[in-house]
């Protein structure tokens, strides 16, 4: 057994010692730059103002709904479990549909429910409650649940940033790839080209960037003592990238509390949560766009 959870992917924003999101003119240098300072100002702009009104324009309403206050989501998520380790995620998809007909959006049923769903089966397995084959069964469910409601979470992505494309992978090694599933399809919804990739190797990783330009490299970690290898493949993707101008975003356990590991492995952000992690890449997409 492992010491890694599954896990959904935690994508707040890069932030350097002093609290601040990274200055990617000034990075290295020791130095502020106006300019960047500028930068930073917009950032903020687009995340507090520019975007949510983007996605009120965009929306149908419906993936904003929450879960309904009467739901009690603990007991549901452990009712949920006992039928996934017996091999019943038939019952799980049945009972997230009925809850879909009541009027839960997908998006609640996703984070509220798969979400704490997958950390479940991970806490198992790290408390040696169910063994690996088990567990896997059981994401095995997880993701099936979560892709019989897909094209209908998808529906119509608004296309404000036609031809954005992203790949998002897992880093090598890691054993649980639930949340680079379920970031996808927030991707998707929002319209991106998504690629997902469970890289053997950073030689695999590395193949995929130089042959296909990506305008967002999403990275998942949940190893604490893999940082400074993450931190060595992201050098090399901006070293290696046919688009010189890639963002970076890392997210997973390893970032979970500590948002400003962000910086430190040279990443150009990360997020709470899938939702947010789309506002971030289209800001660093925006801001890429002003500084050239």
């Amino acid at each position: 057994m492992t010491g890694n959870t599954p896990q959904v992917a935690d994508w707040g924003r890069a932030e350097d010692a002093t609290g601040s999101p990274p200055d990617r003119a000034s990075q290295g240098t020791g130095t502020q730059t106006t300019p960047g300072a500028r930068l930073r100002r917009l950032m903020n702009a687009i995340d507090s103002e520019v975007i949510p009104r983007l996605v009120l324009a965009h929306r149908d309403g419906d993936q904003l709904k929450p879960s309904p206050p009467s739901m009690n989501l603990a007991a549901q998520v452990e009712n949920l479990l006992a039928l996934l380790l017996a091999d019943r995620t038939d019952a799980v998809i049945s009972h997230l549909r009925a809850l879909r007909d009541e009027g839960s959006s997908i998006e609640a049923m996703y984070l509220d429910i798969l979400a704490p769903l997958a950390r479940r089966l991970g806490e198992l397995w790290l408390s040696d409650q169910c063994d690996f084959a088990r567990v896997t069964l059981g994401m095995l469910g997880v993701q099936q649940a979560m892709r019989h409601f897909s094209l209908e979470f998808r529906g119509k992505p608004c296309a404000t940033l036609p031809q954005q494309r992203a790949l998002l992978a897992a880093m090598p090694g890691e054993q649980h790839t639930f949340g680079v599933s379920m970031l996808a399809e927030f991707f998707r919804r929002d319209g991106w080209d998504v690629v997902e990739d469970l890289p053997q190797s950073q030689s695999d990783l590395l193949d995929r960037v130089r042959s296909q330009p990506f305008h967002v490299v999403g990275l998942s970690l949940s190893r604490d003592g893999a940082l400074g290898a993450l931190a060595g493949t992201i050098r090399a993707i901006r070293r290696e990238s046919c688009n010189p101008a890639v963002a970076i975003m890392v997210g997973g356990a390893a970032f979970a509390g500590h948002a400003r590991r962000a910086a430190r492995v040279g990443a150009d952000a990360t997020a709470l949560d899938p939702r947010q992690a789309v506002r971030r890449a289209r800001n660093l997409l925006m801001l890429l766009s002003a500084e050239r």
